[in-house]
C-alpha cells in the first residue's frame, strides 16, 4: 500500500503541494497541483504518478536489478528512479508504477530493469464516489 507520509502545502486553496508518497521502503516527492484540502500525513493514496518530461530510459548492468529511487537534489525533487518495465510498458519502483511515455520503453523489453533520469514526478488523486442503492 501506498501512502501520504508528508504533504507541503505550496497552496492548500488551490490543492498545490508536494507530496511524500511511501511504499514503506522507497519514498518518492511528486507534485500534486488538485490535491483535496482534507487530505492529510497518513493517507493512503490511490491515483496516478506521472513523469514530467523524463529523460532517456538506461539499462541497468545485468547483475544490478534494483528498483529504488535516488533524489538528485533538493529543488524540485529531480530523481533517478531504477526500476523494472512492467507489462503495461510503465516504471515499475518498488510497489509505485510510474506512467511513462509509449515511446520511453521502445529499445526495450518487458521485464528488462533500467534507470530513468526525472526532472519531477507529479501526481493526480483518483476521487472514489460510493454509490447507494436504495429499494
Amino acid at each position: 500500500m501506498i501512502f501520504m507520509k508528508r504533504i507541503d502545502w505550496l497552496d492548500i486553496d488551490t490543492g498545490e503541494a508536494f507530496v511524500l508518497l511511501s511504499d514503506g521502503v522507497i519514498d518518492l516527492y511528486c507534485f500534486a497541483d488538485h490535491l483535496p484540502s482534507e487530505r492529510k500525513d497518513g493517507d493512503a493514496f490511490s491515483g496516478e504518478i506521472f513523469e514530467f518530461e523524463a529523460g532517456f530510459a538506461k539499462s541497468q548492468f545485468d547483475n544490478q536489478k534494483k528498483s529504488h529511487a535516488e533524489l538528485i537534489q533538493k529543488t524540485d525533487h529531480p530523481y533517478n528512479l531504477f526500476g523494472v518495465i512492467d507489462n503495461d510498458w510503465n516504471l515499475r519502483v518498488g510497489e509505485f508504477v510510474i506512467d511513462m511515455p509509449d515511446e520511453m520503453f521502445e529499445d526495450y523489453q518487458i521485464g528488462e530493469y533500467v534507470v530513468v533520469d526525472v526532472p519531477r514526478l507529479d501526481m493526480e488523486f483518483w476521487i472514489q464516489t460510493v454509490l447507494i442503492q436504495t429499494s
